[in-house]
């Protein structure tokens, strides 16, 4: 199947019956149509290689998201976790320790040594249950550094094993607009060409337990909980 058939195919499962031919841009919100469980999915998956493992993945962006889904003229634009589920603190902070270590990993793999220093030692994290700051893109924070490197990463050592990857990549990250929580969910399709294991998994853990990890410096990592 090439890419317009797939997107033909895309087309038929979010029921638009319009004269409209799809492009990638499309899928911005696709994943939005088969709320709350996504189940008719599945199938869909099923046809593309590695999907069902992927799909399992999905899946549980649905299931951690349809308690308190909001229908109707407020319908939730994008996947939030409205119910977090409760997880002890000191896991949370191992997860986001991890996450620090995953990035570290990926700057090492990019020869970005200056982000390996920054986080070597691994920063101190402390808790907060205060409203998480939002993040400024013109403040070159930690944060921003790590985002920067971890993309490049992404795009300069890392292959799928199918098109698919490619082609879904504007509905994975319209979940949320969240590119970290898209590469934890399509992750399978790119397990084969990295040694990292998983390197979005502690990502996905603080997201589905509703804590937020803010790196303004190494001296100034907060991870925000709910209270």
């Amino acid at each position: 199947m090439d890419e317009d058939a797939f997107l033909n195919r895309c087309k038929q499962l979010a029921g638009d019956t319009s004269d409209t031919r799809w492009t990638d841009d499309h899928l911005a919100g696709f994943f939005q149509n088969f709320r709350p469980h996504g189940k008719a999915l599945e199938p869909f998956f099923q046809e593309i290689p590695v999907g069902t493992e992927v799909y399992d993945r999905l899946k549980n962006v649905y299931l951690a998201t349809a308690t308190g889904y909001q229908r109707g003229p407020r319908t939730d634009a994008y996947f939030i976790v409205r119910k977090p589920a409760t997880i002890g603190n000191d896991t949370l902070i191992q997860c986001a320790t991890q996450q620090l270590a995953n990035w570290r990993a990926m700057a090492e793999h990019d020869n970005e040594s200056e982000l390996v220093d920054l986080l070597t030692p691994l920063p101190r994290i402390r808790i907060s249950t205060d409203e998480p700051p939002e993040v400024d893109p013109n403040d070159y924070s930690l944060d921003i550094y790590i985002y920067d490197v971890q993309t490049d990463w992404w795009h300069g050592h890392l292959s799928s094993v199918c098109p698919h990857a490619r082609w879904l990549r504007e509905a994975f990250y319209y979940l949320n607009c969240d590119y970290y929580l898209a590469r934890y969910v399509m992750w399978p399709w790119y397990r084969d060409s990295s040694s990292i294991d998983d390197p979005y998994k502690p990502y996905f853990t603080m997201w589905l337990h509703g804590a937020d990890l803010h790196c303004k410096s190494p001296d100034d990592v907060t991870l925000y909980v709910k209270p």
